[in-house]
């Protein structure tokens, strides 16, 4: 389901890391699901390219303020046959934005720069929206790939998105999910910090309704 890979990805350790990439403990989840990926008749090779044209209407800025970091946990050893490829920003860094996606016969310099994100299960992989990475095929027979993926952005990169929480809201087993959540995971998913003008006595005590057994302490301070 859609609510246990949010979940598994809204771990407290994952959010620390991904604060100390976008330099802010104020984050977002706007992307999460499970890949499975296999070897055998299947292609999944990729040109070298930047998400931000699927996951936002304008273009990377260079302020932090507004960053996004995309965070891949590896459910298996992940070897040469099956890594995503990343080419370092000190390598692309002047290239114009309407290069997103780089043909290998214009950029072979770029293509051959490009590292291999090899490691053990549990590896976590992050990297900045600018970075150029690309997806390969998986040669061997039999090999395969299971990967949890999400994106991340700042609190006031607004028009960053992909998945819509909002949509799955009333589904049973998101209404019990977010009522054990702990704040930084609801805060993740896109509630109000304490102290915002959108919580008053009325929103506390109806939102305590919506999730039966909800902690809103930290609001409530």
């Amino acid at each position: 389901m859609v609510v246990d890979e949010v979940r598994r990805q809204l771990d407290q350790k994952l959010l620390s890391a991904v604060g100390a990439v976008l330099r802010t403990p104020d984050v977002r989840i706007y992307q999460a699901c499970l890949w499975a990926k296999y070897g055998g008749p299947h292609t999944y090779d990729q040109r070298l390219h930047l998400d931000s044209r699927n996951q936002s209407l304008l273009v990377p800025s260079e302020d932090p303020a507004f960053h996004q970091v995309n965070a891949f946990v590896c459910l298996n050893d992940v070897d040469d046959d099956s890594a995503t490829r990343v080419v370092s920003r000190q390598h692309t860094s002047g290239l114009a934005y309407d290069e997103a996606d780089l043909d290998r016969a214009r950029r072979p310099k770029l293509y051959a720069l490009e590292q291999s994100t090899v490691g053990p299960a549990g590896s976590l992989l992050l990297f900045e929206a600018r970075t150029y990475h690309r997806a390969v095929d998986i040669s061997r027979p039999g090999a395969a790939r299971f990967v949890l993926n999400t994106a991340f952005r700042t609190a006031q990169a607004e028009w960053v998105g992909y998945h819509a929480w909002p949509f799955r809201g009333k589904r049973p087993e998101w209404v019990a999910w977010l009522a054990r959540s702990s704040p930084a995971q609801l805060q993740a998913l896109g509630f109000p910090p304490p102290h915002r003008p959108y919580w008053t006595p009325g929103t506390l005590r109806a939102v305590g309704l919506r999730y039966p057994g909800i902690d809103l302490s930290a609001w409530e301070a």
